[in-house]
């Protein structure tokens, strides 16, 4: 339930800042860059002949078929075509099936091929199934049913070891993977899945972890040749990076011979070009001898078909004046967007090349070495997260509890952890926490050399972050204490930089707090990021926020838990010029050593409790075994 609660937070977060930060970026890109995809029309009326159905989930297959064919089909006493299978998406229709079945039909008639396809349509009953894994279970236990009773339409003498063809969209996809991994005799009787818009690589809701340990299960069919198709950048409900995994053959719809475009999630559904091209691919299929379609047949196919620079075109016969070169230097692998439209009896045909301000500056700019960089992370995050953290301070006490309750000190401070990780996590590990760093070095993940430079940089962006944030308060400051700067009282301003103890607390109790503040800390961040207990890089800043807001909440009555010793000693140390060397001795003389040095003994027994209780005891995930789908009695 943690798990699930922590995703649907995060969930929400994104899309209330992405609404605003991303949103409308992509609307305006949208406008700008439209698909050129025609639709896919009917000329007959479309029809699906129900075949089976499953009474305790209304899931049904059908035929597809145009006039003459569906009652020829429903007369004949066998099936003879190449069979189908075509899977919609989440929440989809079956009568999704329409845009590729009517196109197969048609082109066979008009071409008066040898061969025929039936086009089977799976109908879900358009049900949700992006947020549980359980009715993808029961989709693909289902679909490795159907496909057994399908075989019962063809004549067993003829052509016995015909094999299915899978065509999917979205989800679709997944519960064909599903279904090929859990069954050896499905997986056998198939040539190829095609899939339109499928989230390969992971769930885009990975809401609870037996979708996440589904997704792994899935992935481990290697031996199905599996073509994915994506529509780049219009596609804001599966981008293009979710439809490549492993040893999946992916291509972008703008790549596709005669398609050359982006399209929508939707689009790829009935987007003409995209069907034609996928027509192509199973005429291609269909002309070769069933005994020949290999795997590399398979792949040969898809490039043939998918991938336009496998192709060879004719030169432009066009004045030089009438093309643009490009220098091949600005040709790299990122930082491009290609916008290719096509001509029409109104434009002319264009491409345009934009490359990122950033990714310029970049290259001159970027620093190689491993050392500047961490330097250079860990001063930046660390600055940030005390800058945010201290400002969160200020408005609790210069307005004496009245704009910031203390639950709201416990959620800003979270807040700022979560941010300040995901912005430092890929340069140095986001430590921001001279305790944090020392607890790796003793786990052997950090050199001593390096741990010394983690903490120059977590220390001076603290300083650097208390300047910072006296200057933008000085005017409330000035207001709250009149000018006169004290470390007690009701107008002290002193708290809002470094932590001092309530009255009760001795120097005893204030390392204690410490070093059990700071070892919660340690432990749980361990946790997290133990690979063994397979939580997701992506939610383990949400959950460092969490550990803060939880730390806060339970311990955060005696000093107020900095459990970072750059967060106490490097404001508390800028104090000493604005406030005097009392800060170094109230409420009694060295009480600022327990904020100082206990976080380092509390994160070093914490890192290593959690090790000896729980982490040395926890399986490895490669020994894990996944239960296949069991097919319904």
């Amino acid at each position: 339930m943690g798990y699930l609660l922590v995703k649907i937070l995060k969930m929400g977060l994104i899309l209330g800042l992405g609404r605003y930060f991303v949103y409308d970026d992509l609307m305006e890109y949208k406008e700008f860059t439209k698909h050129s995809c025609a639709m896919t029309s009917m000329w007959r009326v479309p029809q699906l002949l129900p075949l089976f159905e499953d009474v305790s989930t209304n899931y049904k297959v059908s035929l597809y078929g145009e006039g003459e064919y569906l009652k020829k089909s429903y007369e004949a006493d066998y099936l003879d075509g190449i069979p189908v299978i075509y899977i919609p998406g989440n929440k989809a229709s079956a009568q999704q099936a329409r845009s590729l079945g009517s196109l197969l039909q048609n082109k066979t008639e008009t071409r008066k091929s040898t061969f025929h396809f039936n086009v089977f349509a799976v109908d879900f009953n358009e049900e949700i199934n992006i947020f549980s894994s359980s009715i993808l279970r029961r989709e693909a236990t289902f679909l490795i049913d159907i496909m057994f009773k399908l075989d019962s339409l063809y004549d067993p003498l003829i052509n016995p070891n015909k094999k299915y063809i899978i065509v999917s969209h979205s989800m679709g996809g997944i519960v064909a993977r599903m279904a090929a991994r859990s069954c050896e005799k499905f997986k056998s009787k198939l040539s190829m899945i095609v899939s339109l818009g499928t989230p390969h690589k992971h769930s885009p809701m990975m809401i609870t972890k037996d979708i996440v340990n589904e997704w792994k299960y899935m992935q481990q069919l290697k031996d199905v040749p599996v073509i994915s198709i994506g529509g780049g950048l219009l596609d804001f409900q599966i981008e293009e990076t979710l439809i490549k995994e492993g040893h999946i053959m992916a291509y972008n719809l703008q790549t596709v011979d005669r398609a050359w475009t982006m399209a929508d999630h939707q689009c790829l559904v009935w987007c003409n070009q995209l069907q034609r091209a996928i027509s192509r691919l199973l005429f291609d299929y269909a002309s070769l001898d069933p005994s020949k379609t290999s795997n590399s047949v398979i792949h040969k196919l898809a490039q043939k078909n998918f991938n336009s620079s496998t192709l060879s075109y004719p030169s432009l016969a066009l004045p030089d004046s009438s093309l643009v070169g490009l220098d091949k230097d600005l040709l790299s692998n990122s930082a491009f967007i290609f916008s290719i439209r096509k001509t029409n009896t109104k434009h002319d045909p264009t491409m345009t090349i934009v490359k990122a301000r950033p990714e310029i500056i970049r290259e001159k700019a970027r620093v190689n070495s491993d050392t500047v960089r961490c330097f250079l992370s860990e001063f930046f995050g660390t600055f940030l997260l005390v800058f945010i953290g201290l400002c969160i301070n200020s408005q609790f006490i210069l307005r004496r509890g009245t704009v910031n309750a203390w639950i709201n000190v416990n959620l800003g401070w979270a807040m700022a952890i979560i941010f300040c990780v995901m912005i430092t996590a890929k340069a140095s590990g986001a430590h921001l926490n001279p305790a944090i760093s020392f607890m790796f070095y003793s786990f052997g993940n950090l050199t001593l050399a390096k741990m010394f430079i983690y903490f120059a940089a977590q220390f001076s962006g603290a300083f650097v972050g208390a300047m910072a944030v006296y200057g933008y308060y000085n005017e409330a400051i000035n207001h709250f204490d009149g000018g006169v700067r004290a470390i007690s009282g009701i107008n002290e301003t002193a708290g809002i930089f470094a932590s001092y103890p309530a009255a009760y607390v001795s120097f005893t109790g204030a390392f204690i707090d410490q070093i059990v503040g700071t070892g919660i800390l340690a432990l749980f961040v361990v946790a997290i990021i133990d690979p063994r207990n397979e939580i997701p890089g992506h939610l383990h800043a949400v959950l460092f926020g969490g550990v803060v807001v939880m730390i806060g909440c339970a311990f955060g009555m005696n000093l107020g838990y900095p459990i970072n010793p750059a967060r106490d000693l490097a404001p508390r140390l800028f104090t000493f010029f604005t406030h005097g060397s009392g800060v170094f001795s109230h409420p009694y003389n060295y009480y600022w050593i327990a904020p100082v040095f206990a976080p380092f003994v509390g994160a070093l027994l914490g890192g290593w409790l959690y090790y000896f209780f729980i982490g040395f005891h926890i399986e490895d995930p490669s020994k894990k075994e996944y239960l296949p789908i069991t097919l319904a009695a």
